[in-house]
């Protein structure tokens, strides 16, 4: 229903705005800066779905936030795998 996905959206400017203000733009540096792009331009996305209602915007930006998760799901499994073993 209509009001499922801008429920849905809403749950998603949310997460896209404490990933933003989770950034720190003095020790992540262009990497920070990036992904603010990132979470900027999937906001943009999530506004324009709503204001033209358009699904393939919001499969977009479900898409990236995928990938992101993926990626800090990895994060762990990295750190693991290339720790130096202690002697």
């Amino acid at each position: 229903s209509v009001i499922d996905v801008q429920g849905g959206m809403f749950g998603a400017v949310g997460i896209i705005a404490e990933l933003r203000a989770s950034l720190d733009r003095q020790q992540g540096g262009a990497l920070a800066n990036n992904l603010d792009d990132l979470y900027d331009y999937m906001e943009r996305q999530l506004f324009r779905a709503n204001s033209e209602n358009r699904a393939s915007y919001l499969d977009e930006v479900a898409s990236l936030l995928s990938e992101i998760r993926s990626a800090w799901v990895a994060v762990p499994l990295a750190l693991k795998t290339s720790a130096v073993p202690s002697r």
